[in-house]
């Protein structure tokens, strides 16, 4: 499970969607959600009407893949949140250098000091995971 917000920097294809540190700006915050329930999984992308960005970064996600959504949306919560959760027997069955390249996503995330790449949120060549995406649906509420 993993649960928080963030201002999207990068898009899932590199691409820049805003300048973090720009006081010019007016920062778009998304709630990045996984959640779990009856042995699936579900990914909740929430922003605020109107904020465009944000609707570019959803996209992006969508434009990927589907068996590597599951690796993206794990690679953006250790990229992005704190509050990320996992079962121990899952991350048990992880490889050391899967779990090393995890654990590195959370430390950089956390540190001022180091820039984001534009590619950090696109596919490294691991799959941690496949949940078998089954819907994707857009809510404008």
């Amino acid at each position: 499970m993993a649960v928080g917000g963030f201002y999207p920097e990068f898009d899932f294809n590199g691409h820049l969607l805003q300048t973090l540190g720009n006081p010019s700006l007016e920062y778009e915050t998304l709630s990045f959600n996984i959640l779990a329930s009856e042995n699936r999984a579900a990914l909740a992308l929430i922003w605020r009407k109107g904020h465009d960005r944000c609707l570019k970064f959803a996209r992006s996600f969508v434009e990927q893949r589907p068996d590597r959504y599951t690796t993206l949306a794990i690679q953006a919560s250790f990229e992005h949140l704190e509050n990320t959760c996992v079962r121990p027997g899952w991350w048990e069955t992880l490889k050391l250098f899967e779990q090393k390249l995890l654990v590195r996503r959370l430390l950089l995330s956390g540190s001022m000091l180091e820039d984001r790449n534009n590619d950090c949120l696109q596919y490294t060549g691991v799959t941690h995971d496949d949940w078998e995406f089954d819907t994707l649906e857009f809510i404008n509420a």
